[in-house]
């Protein structure tokens, strides 16, 4: 499925114009050169990435679970 999209994608930006290609891609080239200038300039703290990394994980594994428990009759699933 993903090849059948990328393969009609990179027809569909064959056929353009090098002027046209330009003009699709500069909306994301925009906003990638503003999230690099923002990284860039940025202080990093790692202990708070790290906790709300962690907390974006766990979030993911409860809705995983929950999806799996409403698709399968029985899960017992107990985190300490």
């Amino acid at each position: 499925m993903v090849h059948n999209i990328t393969a009609k994608a990179k027809a569909t930006w064959q056929k353009m114009s090098s002027d046209e290609q330009k003009a699709a891609a500069a909306p994301g080239v925009r906003e990638l050169e503003e999230a690099r200038e923002v990284r860039k300039l940025a202080k990093r703290n790692v202990p708070l990435s790290a906790f709300h990394d962690t907390k974006k994980m766990l979030e993911h594994i409860e809705c995983q679970v929950i999806f799996f428990h409403h698709n399968v009759s029985y899960i017992s699933f107990n985190i300490v």
